[in-house]
């Protein structure tokens, strides 16, 4: 992959070809100024947040809300339903690690988790 710097943000910035020459830029670096919401936790390469809601269903129906959202920007995260538990990591896999469309779709669940009955957080990661 030949990357090139960004005359803008001085951010190395590399090209990868996806399906029908298609070409996607990509920051090849980490990106320490984005924050996730509160309540998620960061590492090196994700971003993830365990929600606690009353049941399997409503489990499910949360996930569900979260479609819309990750289609539009084409960005999926990774889910784990435990019964009531609903775990989710982002990561760009073909960045390996974290870019901007990492902690949008996180603000975008946020959201979601937001509009909740009762409100949503994030549980403590201990």
């Amino acid at each position: 992959m030949k990357l090139e710097t960004d005359a803008k943000s001085g951010y190395a910035v590399g090209r990868i070809l996806v399906a029908m020459a298609a070409v996607i830029p990509l920051m090849a670096m980490a990106l320490p100024a984005l924050q996730p919401p509160p309540g998620w936790h960061r590492t090196s390469d994700r971003l993830e947040c365990t929600y606690e809601l009353a049941n399997f269903v409503e489990s499910v129906v949360f996930v569900a809300q979260l479609i819309a959202p990750a289609e539009t920007l084409g960005h999926h995260p990774d889910v784990t339903i435990a019964y009531n538990r609903v775990s989710l990591s982002l990561t760009t896999h073909d960045a390996d690690g974290l870019t901007d469309l990492d902690f949008q779709l996180a603000e975008e669940i946020d959201a979601i988790a937001q509009l909740q009955d009762p409100p949503l957080s994030c549980l403590s990661q201990e």
